[in-house]
């Protein structure tokens, strides 16, 4: 299984169109954190498959963002009032 890294992924999209088509990318891709903000964990495929899918739906009025989070400091990030869940390597389900 490929590595995955943790990325944060910020757009800002003056067409509501391609707002749209940008946001439904990136929501298959990631969480949405704030309004334009997504947090994706994504290996080096998938990271170059949705820069792809981006780049592609943006014009040159448009802002893209996407910024590597180390592992070694996940444990840093501070939030308040927003999922916390930034451990890659944690159990999604449970077995009784």
């Amino acid at each position: 299984m490929a590595k995955k890294q943790y990325y944060i992924v910020c757009y800002d999209i003056r067409d509501p169109r391609r707002w749209r088509k940008c946001y439904k990318i990136l929501n298959g891709y990631g969480e949405r954190l704030q309004y334009s903000v997504f947090r994706c964990s994504l290996t080096e495929k998938q990271l170059a498959e949705l820069r792809f899918k981006l780049v592609k739906e943006m014009d040159a009025v448009d802002n893209l963002l996407i910024a590597p989070i180390h592992p070694e400091y996940i444990k840093n990030v501070f939030v308040l009032n927003m999922p916390e869940d930034w451990d890659a390597e944690k159990d999604r389900f449970l077995l009784f």
